[in-house]
């Protein structure tokens, strides 16, 4: 990450999607800009810093989602609850004593973001397509559809140039927009998501591909999913995974059962005190 400046990478940047990332003015210095729910990830700011502004920072995080999902009710209550989880996911990352996850989880969203947005923000979109648009990305399971397909073409393709050949790009463009609701995209908005997500799907799956991103990849599967309690897939594939390397079993158990309300975590680092 540029610069060490710890305020934020804010809300609205991660949303900024139609916004080209020369305009970024947040702490991200357009390394997120534009990717849905990378707010989530805000910590990784910190990751450079020394181990006391990292728990400092990271810690604040996940004390003001906490409260997000606590003061949350009914749907909305699992859409807090990826929040939260992810937050301490990212916790836990930042937190480790050398910082090669973090920057493998970076580099991972800059593969994907980058060229996702980039290619939305420099369209021919009309002021009322943009805002359409703005609107109904971080509802879609999108580029988190694209993290679990890429995961199981991993099991099916040896390395990225095999999988390019294989036509995976296509594949992985034509499987994640046929699964998303047809009623929200518009005949214009839709090929120009088909575009972006090709241009990411070609610099994505090469990262995607090397070995040592497993893990990372599992952490963008969460990050960028609007609601794990709706995606099934993620959970299986993202989540459970990560049991032992980033979460404990009951912080993945409450996430497989959608993140009913008041459970205390009292072990690990980087949970312990934290009373939902």
């Amino acid at each position: 990450m540029v610069g060490t400046r710890i305020n934020g990478h804010v809300e609205s940047c991660a949303e900024a999607v139609v916004t080209p990332v020369e305009e970024c003015e947040c702490a991200c210095d357009g390394a997120f800009h534009g990717g849905p729910h990378t707010w989530r990830a805000r910590a990784l700011i910190a990751a450079d810093e020394d181990l006391a502004t990292r728990r400092s920072y990271s810690g604040r995080q996940v004390t003001d989602v906490r409260k997000g999902f606590r003061n949350a009710d009914g749907a909305e209550r699992s859409m807090r609850g990826t929040d939260l989880l992810m937050t301490i996911i990212i916790e836990a990352v930042v937190l480790r004593d050398e910082p090669d996850e973090a920057r493998r989880v970076e580099r991972g969203i800059t593969r994907i973001v980058g060229p996702f947005v980039d290619e939305i923000a420099n369209s021919n979109l009309s002021s009322e397509e943009r805002a359409q648009f703005k609107l109904i990305l971080p509802e879609l399971h999108l580029l988190c559809a694209l993290c679990v397909l890429v995961l199981e073409a991993k099991k099916e393709f040896a390395s990225a140039v095999d999988a390019i050949a294989g036509g995976l790009i296509d594949r992985l463009v034509a499987e994640v927009l046929g699964s998303l609701p047809t009623r929200l995209l518009s005949d214009t908005i839709r090929p120009v998501l088909r575009l972006a997500m090709k241009k990411a799907c070609a610099t994505f799956v090469e990262w995607a591909f090397e070995s040592a991103n497993e893990k990372a990849l599992q952490v963008l599967g969460i990050l960028f999913c609007p609601n794990t309690e709706h995606h099934p897939e993620v959970r299986e594939l993202c989540i459970a995974p990560l049991e032992g390397e980033y979460l404990n079993a009951a912080i993945v158990a409450w996430a497989m059962e959608h993140y009913p309300f008041g459970r205390d975590f009292i072990s690990g680092r980087s949970t312990k005190g934290l009373r939902l």
